[in-house]
């Protein structure tokens, strides 16, 4: 790590962690300021620059204040809060042991005083790193959290996914490398082409799970690191014997990746499963929806009561389904979905739009959430081969009768309206409701029903005939209005505004439309 005596200040940003030129690394004598939340900024002798890859101060008492231990042992010391491992790093007493890269997070005892990596600290409490050269301050501040509808400030869906394991093993071509992670992700490999011989797998929008072990060496792979390049890069770095050796094959399923590293021909692209393809197309068709500027959101929190936990894989679970959510005429009934809605052609129907800003919750407006759920509905239908008609795909208003009359020309064969829900009383009421008018939509709501309710709370208000909504009424083909949550309870609106939800509430609608045209049968 090539860095220079802290003494200059720091603006409080987001920083590249890029080591200035000609900095000489050493103990800072005068130290800086270095401030977390909820406590004043203190000074501290600090061992590194601000902008460099890591900056190095004595944090162990400061971190007493968020429930966290520093546990140390002859060279490795342990951050726990109560009986959890946050993170479990080595120790060492030389610079030169220091990492240049940010790759891997190290302790520095120097003097008898123990140094801890600021920027990790920081990505351990959810905190952001910023310095600010005027008055030399560090500063580790919450990271803002979105949640308003934006019209120029494209933001991206946060799909943070988890790298749970690293196996490094010989193979009859080379070495195999396998990275376990908890949704599929294809890696960026970077090489590095000046010595030592070194190249890195970087997976973008993934982090390290907490006690990852890293590998010892194995033929060709003289040792094994992992870090963060950058914000948000997940980095496996592998130094290697020789520059000659390559990654010859690389491959992604649904929970790890596979590389196969040799003196053989370099890969051409990483061959994906269809399974990890159909849930990466899904999820980037999250992306590109939030960061088209109509709902953004940080990743499991919002600020709200009642937001389910993030599962294992990164996405709330998944409630199952409930056995016997609506009537039918036909307890012994099971269904074989059918596999596949090619030829299909279906309208969905965001609700309100415009001026038309339809029920409000304490964040949200019907009208946005809508939309947003319409289009994931979209995603997934047109994954399984549908033709997708949107009567709105942006924040318009469309007149009511043009909704079903749009669905009747275009000779559709079903028409799904997506809506939220409000109550006479605030926060009275949660759960799902699912109206239709005509004979021929009944199974269809029924279908849909039971997918929804499966998938959002759990709180089942029914399947309802309702002789008033234009465009169940109006509408030739098969159709339904779903109520999917209550707008004005703060559980049902944070969980309509998470984009992982909104992802699996149009998987499952589109496993109702397929249960819808597959086939009935009765069991004996």
């Amino acid at each position: 790590m090539r860095q220079r005596l802290l003494t200059a200040s720091v603006t409080l940003a987001v920083l590249v962690p890029i080591a200035p030129q000609g900095a000489l690394a050493e103990v800072g004598a005068s130290g800086t300021r270095v401030a977390l939340p909820g406590g004043r900024a203190h000074f501290y002798m600090t061992y590194g620059h601000a902008l460099d890859a890591e900056l190095y101060a004595p944090l162990g008492a400061e971190l007493r204040r968020y429930q966290i231990q520093v546990e140390r042992t002859e060279n490795r010391i342990r951050l726990l809060r109560g009986t959890r491992v946050l993170a479990d790093w080595p120790v060492t007493t030389r610079r030169d042991e220091v990492p240049d890269t940010g790759d891997e997070a190290c302790a520095l005892d120097l003097g008898g005083s123990l140094y801890l990596p600021v920027r990790r600290v920081g990505e351990l409490l959810g905190l952001k790193y910023g310095f600010d050269r005027r008055s030399n301050l560090v500063s580790l501040t919450p990271a803002p959290m979105r949640t308003a509808k934006v019209e120029n400030e494209p933001t991206p869906a946060s799909r943070e996914i988890i790298l749970n394991g690293i196996e490094l093993s010989p193979g009859p071509d080379g070495i195999k490398i396998k990275v376990q992670s908890t949704s599929p992700i294809v890696p960026k490999v970077v090489v590095v082409k000046t010595p030592p011989a070194r190249i890195a797998l970087d997976f973008a929008g993934a982090r390290w799970a907490d006690n990852v072990q890293l590998p010892g060496a194995v033929g060709d792979v003289t040792a094994v690191r992992k870090g963060y390049p950058v914000p948000g890069v997940a980095r496996l770095a592998l130094e290697l014997t020789s520059f000659d050796i390559k990654v010859t094959d690389l491959n992604v399923d649904v929970s790890h990746v596979e590389a196969a590293l040799g003196s053989g021909s370099q890969y051409r692209s990483a061959s994906v499963s269809p399974r990890a393809e159909e849930q990466i197309k899904q999820y980037e068709a999250i992306r590109r929806r939030t960061g088209s500027g109509q709902i953004a959101s940080r990743r499991g929190d919002f600020g709200l009561p009642g937001f389910p936990p993030i599962g294992a894989d990164g996405l709330p679970p998944l409630p199952e389904a409930p056995t016997s959510p609506v009537p039918t005429r036909f307890p012994n009934l099971r269904v074989i979905p059918a596999a596949s809605l090619e030829g299909k052609v279906i309208v969905v129907d965001a609700g309100h739009g415009g001026a038309d800003d339809g029920a409000s919750g304490p964040r949200f407006k019907e009208k946005d959430l809508a939309l947003q759920m319409a289009l994931a509905l979209r995603d997934s239908l047109t994954l399984k081969g549908a033709t997708v008609l949107m009567t709105r795909e942006d924040d318009r208003r469309v007149v009511l009768t043009e909704r079903p009359a749009y669905s009747n020309q275009s000779s559709a064969h079903l028409f799904i309206s997506i809506h939220c829900n409000s109550a006479v009383a605030t926060n009275s009421a949660r759960g799902s409701e699912t109206y239709y008018r005509t004979p021929q939509s009944q199974r269809l709501a029924q279908a849909l029903h039971r997918r929804m309710v499966g998938v959002a709370s759990g709180v089942d208000r029914g399947v309802r005939n309702n002789r008033d909504l234009c465009v169940c009424r109006e509408t030739l083909a098969p159709s339904v209005l779903l109520e999917i949550g209550f707008i004005d309870n703060p559980q049902d609106e944070a969980l309509m505004a998470s984009p992982e939800f909104q992802l699996r509430l149009g998987q499952s609608l589109t496993l109702g439309v397929l249960d819808y045209f597959g086939s009935d049968i009765t069991s004996p």
